[in-house]
């Protein structure tokens, strides 16, 4: 079934995503700064929800954690496109 993604909600949701996905992974901002080579506040903004990643660090990411990496920023962002080929 085809699929498209929802980019508002993408956009919206992802510094909260962010936030859940490294506070789950990392004990401390500091752990987290180290694995993705970013300062401390960077990685207490990113704990805290206040800005989303760069592109190279979701990729870090993806690359070191597959499934978790899916399950919290793929999954959740694709939409079955039949609903929207009726409305259209």
């Amino acid at each position: 079934m085809a699929k498209v993604i929802d980019v508002y909600r993408l956009r919206v949701e992802l510094p909260d995503r962010w936030s859940a996905y490294v506070t789950d992974r990392f004990v401390s901002y500091e752990v987290a700064a180290t694995f993705f080579g970013v300062t401390g506040q960077t990685a207490w903004n990113w704990f805290e929800g206040l800005n989303r990643p760069s592109a190279d660090k979701m990729i870090m990411a993806q690359l070191s954690d597959p499934q978790g990496y899916h399950a919290a920023f793929i999954a959740p962002y694709l939409v079955d496109a039949a609903p929207l080929k009726a409305v259209v």
